[in-house]
């Protein structure tokens, strides 16, 4: 099933942390991490009041804002599938 997202990028593999519950046996999803990291060109603050300004990156921040929220959805979905209610 294909959702539509692409991944651009990553640094490493995901990797999850599970744990294993000691009364059934039954292994729980408790941490997922992913490594990864997008540079954005800040504009500086000249001491110069005459030098011309950097630019700002308002394409750079609605790329990665516009990323952002494609996957927050996916891995909400995602999440749904893995999630096991906590019974008492």
């Amino acid at each position: 099933m294909s959702n539509g997202l692409v991944v651009l990028s990553s640094r490493s593999e995901p990797a999850a942390r599970l744990r294993c519950d000691p009364n059934n046996g039954q292994l729980y999803l408790t941490r997922v991490e992913l490594s990864a990291w997008q540079g954005i060109d800040l504009p500086r603050q000249w001491d110069n009041p005459d030098r011309e300004p950097d630019p700002w990156p308002k394409a750079q921040l609605a790329d990665f804002a516009g990323r952002v929220r494609e996957a927050l959805p996916v891995w909400e979905d995602c999440l749904g599938h893995l999630h096991s209610p906590v019974t008492s």
